[in-house]
């Protein structure tokens, strides 16, 4: 369990990270939903989920910025494994 003192600090962090002044709240969720896919957090996913809906994300929307998170992520993948290939190859 983490102490008071952290989970408030925390507390504080998303309240300046998840400013509607800033971004508007479904831009955010829907962010935040990508991140959450793109690191395999399976309550993140549900809570951004859920939140990208109650600010009025379309499902159109939602797999759009998924699909980038899986992009991003297999760009990694692939870039990552091209530059052991190599390395594997000069060694």
């Amino acid at each position: 369990m983490l102490s008071e003192k952290v989970t408030s600090s925390l507390m504080e962090f998303k309240e300046v990270v998840f400013n509607k002044e800033i971004l508007d709240p479904k831009v955010q969720s829907l962010v935040a939903l990508a991140i959450s896919a793109a690191i395999s957090c399976k309550p993140c996913i549900q809570n951004h989920y859920q939140a990208a809906k109650d600010n009025n994300a379309t499902e159109e929307e939602i797999s759009a910025a998924i699909g980038t998170a899986i992009f991003g992520v297999a760009g990694k993948c692939k870039n990552y494994a091209e530059v052991a290939i190599e390395e594997l190859k000069h060694q």
